[in-house]
């Protein structure tokens, strides 16, 4: 099967609490470099500043008489020492903010928002309705028939490319993919495993050969009482015509169904 197509790798989805981890680091690292020294440099000039209005107000306290003015410098310089270190905190404050909004919205960071990098499902280029439905019996571990199981392909599709464990693989030019969409019903009262590759074979080009599939899900599980939907496909030439299915057990009689795709 690898020389029928080419995968294409599929970037998986990133989980919230990275994005959310790298988005602090980012905020953490711009605070450490560039607000920190910042705000020591703003404390700086402020401790300047409240020296230089402490020794004003201590030479005005020296050579006016306060008692007249009606108030206190000491009291009056303390109020302002109190407005200083609020107006600090809340410039501390907006810097930080900033810093974490920086590292929200900056270009290169992770987005918080959720990603859905699933694989788009793959596209059909031609399909023909099929509901072609089959009993097919199952044995027991001593091979005598302990149920039947109803196969039905669905439909037929062709395709550039199909989904393989959570890839893309895409058909190498020239190629085709011939999937059939089946149902398995399971109304005994026990789960089964069955091959669904075994029951469907391929002819092309009226040709006298039969391929099995190359793309399955097998072995695939039914639980008892259930349905369970799956698919086949087979890897084709473009230019293959007349296309004629095969349907039936390995040892059992066969029924041939041809098919007829019409373009989407």
């Amino acid at each position: 099967m690898e020389d029928n197509l080419q995968t294409i790798p599929v970037k998986k989805a990133n989980e919230f609490s990275q994005n959310f981890n790298a988005v602090l680091k980012t905020a953490v690292h711009k605070t450490k470099t560039i607000i920190v020294p910042a705000f020591l440099s703003i404390l700086a000039t402020l401790k300047k500043l409240l020296n230089t209005l402490k020794k004003n107000l201590t030479n005005r306290r020296s050579s006016q008489n306060t008692t007249n003015l009606g108030y206190s410098p000491r009291n009056n310089f303390r109020g302002k020492e109190k407005k200083i270190l609020i107006v600090s905190a809340i410039v501390l404050v907006i810097l930080i903010g900033t810093a974490f909004y920086i590292g929200f919205t900056r270009t290169d960071s992770v987005s918080l928002s959720y990603s859905d990098t699933r694989p788009e499902a793959a596209v059909a280029k031609a399909r023909q309705e099929l509901n072609k439905t089959s009993n097919f019996p199952i044995t027991d571990e001593n091979g005598k028939k302990a149920g039947e199981i109803k196969y039905t392909i669905l439909t037929a599709e062709l395709q550039d490319s199909i989904i393989v464990k959570g890839q893309r693989a895409q058909a190498v030019k020239g190629r085709t993919f011939l999937i059939l969409n089946l149902k398995i019903v399971n109304d005994n009262s026990q789960g089964i495993e069955i091959n669904t590759k075994d029951y469907v074979r391929l002819s092309v080009n009226k040709k006298d050969e039969w391929i099995a599939s190359e793309v399955h899900n097998d072995p695939v599980e039914v639980q008892a009482i259930s349905t369970k939907y799956t698919r086949i496909g087979f890897p084709i030439n473009d230019t293959d015509k007349d296309l004629t299915l095969r349907i039936g057990e390995i040892n059992g009689d066969k029924q041939t169904l041809s098919l007829e795709l019409k373009p989407l």
